[in-house]
């Protein structure tokens, strides 16, 4: 079990982008297009109304007047159709107009991690920008196989939904290194802007296979952390929203450890998923042996109520004694539970 180390913790701001931090950005983008015929756009606009959308930004209105050129991702799925799955939008990085369309993108993409917005369910629409040697069409259909994942056992299909950033980032962070290249494995480079608006920039491999898209091979304990993404993120967004402007772990190392905190959650036999989110929640903010000190100790070997009900007794006193007994806890000043 990893413990927490309280020197990692960042500082984030929760505002607009410079325009020198945008350019910055775009500057990377465009290096990686050096690398590749294509660039696109990666869209998600399920969660959007465009035609409102169009009036007041420019990104959106761009869309609009450019939606005969759009590239959909099409899942063989009976809940999908046009209006409910991913796009891909062609950037020509030659053209100073595009360019400045990137810059746009950057902007709105950014704005779009807000943490407000996303715990009202808005989602993310500006998705990241895809670097390939592939058209679009072939693209499209590569992605296409890839989110809809066959089980090799049951033969059932179940969506994988790669083209949200925060699913992406996960699934690469917990993966094999030769299934990140399967996935990874039509583009020369994936680039998103991650939870906390940084930009990550995931290189595919130049090394080429064949291979069964809709088969990544992903084993049992791979298969348990993706079933457990919703979670991670709805943790990794309150987590945030409790650390506007305050120090905190970067979204790596925040998701390994609400990884561990889920896994602490099964050995304490809690299933609420709102009792997995306050658990990973505590592990976070009042630290990483906070479950081994004697208060909660005694709160976990309780099974009558919820979670939530228990830990609300605690007094913020008792939390302050709790977070310092799981800092001696972690640094091994103390092993008394």
């Amino acid at each position: 079990m990893n413990t927490i180390n309280y020197l990692e913790l960042n500082q984030y701001q929760n505002d607009t982008l410079t325009d020198e931090q945008i350019n910055s950005i775009a500057a990377q983008l465009i290096n990686n297009a050096e690398n590749a015929d294509y660039c696109y756009l990666l869209l998600d606009l399920s969660l959007r109304d465009l035609s409102d959308l169009a009036l007041e930004n420019s990104v959106y209105a761009y869309i609009k007047n450019n939606y005969a050129t759009l590239q959909f991702i099409r899942f063989d799925h009976p809940m999908f159709n046009t209006k409910n799955v991913p796009a891909l939008l062609l950037l020509d990085l030659k053209q100073d107009d595009q360019i400045q369309l990137l810059k746009q993108s950057i902007k709105l993409s950014f704005q779009e991690t807000n943490t407000k917005s996303l715990l009202s369910g808005k989602g993310r629409a500006i998705c990241g920008w895809l670097f390939s040697n592939e058209k679009g069409e072939e693209l499209s259909h590569y992605l296409a196989n890839l989110c809809i994942q066959k089980d090799a056992i049951t033969h059932r299909y179940s969506l994988l939904r790669l083209y949200d950033p925060a699913v992406l980032s996960s699934v690469l962070s917990l993966i094999l290194p030769q299934i990140r290249d399967k996935i990874l494995g039509a583009t020369t480079c994936w680039a998103i802007l991650n939870g906390d608006g940084l930009l990550t920039c995931y290189k595919a491999s130049t090394v080429r296979r064949q291979f069964t898209v809709h088969r990544l091979g992903l084993d049992d304990k791979e298969m348990q952390h993706i079933a457990n993404i919703g979670l991670e993120n709805q943790t990794l967004l309150r987590y945030r929203d409790n650390k506007i402007n305050q120090p905190r772990y970067h979204e790596d190392q925040a998701r390994e450890y609400i990884r561990n905190a889920l896994t602490l959650c099964d050995q304490y036999q809690l299933t609420d998923e709102q009792d997995k989110i306050l658990f990973a929640m505590h592990y976070l903010t009042i630290g990483s042996e906070f479950h081994r000190t004697p208060i909660i100790a005694k709160l976990l070997k309780q099974k009558e109520t919820y979670y939530q009900k228990r830990a609300a007794s605690i007094t913020d006193e008792q939390w302050h004694q709790i977070a310092q007994q799981s800092k001696k806890l972690a640094s091994g000043e103390s092993d008394e539970v």
